[in-house]
């Protein structure tokens, strides 16, 4: 048996299928014919308006987390069971865990933008260079 199919046997799924038709000499026909990365960089790119926006809707959820732990802080003192005490300390912990998440995304963010305006800079020496030769 020299078919495509018994040369190809060890292979699984898409590679398998991609293996047979170039064995039988046609051509595979690919899954998706756009390309996904573009619509992802045009989609998020950031402006200055988006920039301010985030900025803003981060503190603000960082203050609303702020306010809701102090109040369910201030409820773990005066609770009267210990189920009850519980219940609010893991309330409190999911509450601090988002705020603290909130500022490490606010802090990435932050990274990453000096880091795109680094290779930004970087990108247009490159081309002062490239166009005075």
């Amino acid at each position: 048996m020299s078919t495509p199919e018994r040369s190809t046997q060890k292979l699984t799924g898409q590679y398998k299928r991609a293996a047979v038709a170039v064995a039988r000499k046609s051509r595979p026909t690919p899954p998706n014919l756009t390309i996904p990365i573009l619509h992802v960089l045009l989609l998020f790119v950031p402006t200055p308006a988006n920039i301010e926006i985030e900025e803003l809707s981060l503190m603000r959820l960082a203050a609303l987390g702020m306010r809701i732990a102090e109040a369910v802080a201030d409820r773990v003192d005066m609770a009267e069971t210990p189920a009850e005490a519980a219940g609010l300390a893991m309330a409190f912990d999911r509450v601090a865990r988002s705020v603290r998440m909130t500022f490490a995304l606010r802090s990435r963010l932050e990274r990453d933008r000096a880091r795109l305006r680094r290779e930004a800079r970087a990108d247009f020496a490159d081309a002062a260079q490239i166009r005075k030769k």
